[in-house]
């Protein structure tokens, strides 16, 4: 409830289909991820290999597990790090 679903990357289109009223029940807030230019990503990724940075990740959780890695820190379990979900 009143949660923030942010979009991260479009693949397959500019157009969605989607049932607007679980979005409406659930007070739920949609916030795209604007995250800059070709360049702009061009000099990060450099920028990363160049420091050696590399994310702090906790777990990863597979697509199907997701509210399974949203339940642990909300539920005050343990948090280190970013968890990842792939598809």
């Amino acid at each position: 409830m009143g949660g923030t679903v942010f979009t991260v990357g479009i693949l397959t289109g500019t157009t969605a289909s989607i049932d607007l009223l679980p979005v409406i029940v659930k007070g739920l807030r949609i916030v795209d991820n604007s995250t800059g230019s070709v360049a702009d990503l061009a000099e990060a990724t450099r920028a990363i290999a160049a420091h050696r940075i590399v994310p702090v990740i906790d777990r990863v959780f597979g697509i199907a597990d997701t509210s399974a890695d949203y339940a642990e820190p909300s539920a005050g379990g343990r948090h280190f790090g970013k968890p990842a979900i792939v598809h």
